[in-house]
């Protein structure tokens, strides 16, 4: 398939009369001290489970965005990522990686329907069946991805760590 197939293909979600519903998915990578990325999404359509998108695991971890939308104005945005620390398991985890300071997010939003086969019951005995339903796994129909650079933790307790994000352009 060529560029254009993948974007008609995510245009037809966007402007069509029927989307699936969109799934926000999440790359935590150039983790200082480890070779690590954290793939997560945070519940899509009440999926606490880890969901499989471009033969890439995506674990489930609740967690609240906040500014992601672009300015009309043109003024660099900031948006914040709230992440799940329950009894600050995640705090445990960031300490020796510098509290995840200077780590790259991608954010990678595609649709439902695209995610790929294994995560739709028996998906390889009955495509056909899926098919019929809606469903065509392609890792290339998504949204253009962006890239965010952690710029500092805003705020950490036992039940949540924010982040503040900055475009790469604004270092």
């Amino acid at each position: 398939m060529d560029q254009f197939t993948f974007t008609e293909n995510i245009n037809k979600e966007l402007f069509g009369d029927k989307p699936s519903l969109m799934v926000e998915l999440f790359v935590i990578s150039g983790i200082a001290n480890s070779s690590e990325e954290i793939r997560f999404h945070g519940g899509v359509n009440e999926i606490k489970k880890s969901i499989i998108f471009d033969s890439k695991e995506y674990f489930y971890i609740p967690y609240e965005g906040r500014g992601f939308s672009n300015k009309s104005d043109g003024s660099m945005i900031r948006p914040s990522i709230r992440l799940i620390n329950i009894g600050g398991i995640f705090s445990s985890y960031i300490l020796d990686k510098d509290d995840l300071i200077g780590a790259q997010v991608t954010r990678i939003r595609t649709f439902l329907k695209f995610l790929d086969g294994i995560n739709f019951y028996q998906y390889s005995s009955s495509p056909e069946f899926w098919e019929k339903k809606g469903v065509n796994p392609d890792p290339n129909s998504k949204l253009m991805d962006e890239k965010w650079i952690i710029n500092r933790k805003t705020s950490e307790n036992k039940e949540a760590i924010e982040y503040e994000l900055t475009s790469p352009l604004d270092l």
